[in-house]
């Protein structure tokens, strides 16, 4: 008769950690991907406009040169100058916005999953927790979605408009590739969300557990 009352409770703990669990991703997980997925999702949708923007202004600026040299305007350019891919790039800018969004969605996410763990285990007493101030694994967090978001981007900003030169595409047809390209849509908005999501709510519960 032991061994069955064993294991229903083992079964009853299996059952009651399940429990805490689905509550735990339907109070953490859940809203803070949907968070990620809305910052990204108009992160992204921007840059497609800026990125497109650029193109025009320094490819416009490649056009006004050759009808300056020739007296009228190519059917299309030739290949692309580093120095332009750099100006259309602008990497210093495209930082600077993919930071500010990373550093509030990654310290919000962390901060709930610290404290809604901690409420979870039942502490008392618990410090304050502070992503900004305390937590340098939050920094690793955001130094890293920062680059592997911003490498991506740029990766694919870059195959557009060489391959778009290279097959003779006018700048509006690049421009249009470039808006209506998989990288700047919802399904990769969606991949970051779920990717950070984990990320940021694994260190904020490590916390809570330490």
């Amino acid at each position: 008769c032991v061994a069955p009352r064993v294991l229903g409770g083992a079964a009853e703990g299996e059952e009651a950690r399940a429990a805490e669990w689905a509550t735990y991703i339907a109070g953490v997980h859940a809203p803070t991907e949907r968070a990620f997925y809305r910052a990204f999702r108009r992160l992204l949708r921007d840059q497609s406009h800026r990125y497109a923007s650029r193109v025009e202004r320094v490819l416009g600026d490649r056009v006004k040169e050759a009808v300056g040299a020739e007296g009228r305007a190519p059917l299309v350019l030739a290949g692309v100058e580093e120095d332009d891919l750099a100006r259309i790039l602008d990497d210093v800018a495209e930082r600077a916005a993919l930071k500010k969004i990373s550093q509030v969605e990654v310290r919000a996410a962390v901060k709930r999953a610290y404290e809604r763990a901690a409420k979870q285990i039942g502490a008392k007493g618990m410090p304050v927790f502070d992503p900004v101030v305390t937590d340098p694994a939050t920094a690793r967090l955001i130094a890293e979605l920062i680059k592997d978001v911003g490498d991506v981007t740029k990766s694919t900003v870059r195959e557009v408009i060489t391959a778009g030169l290279d097959e003779g595409r006018t700048i509006g047809e690049i421009q249009e590739v470039l808006m209506g390209h998989p990288d700047f849509g919802a399904s990769r908005a969606l991949r970051i969300a779920r990717t950070e999501t984990t990320r940021a709510v694994t260190s904020g519960a490590r916390h809570a557990y330490r």
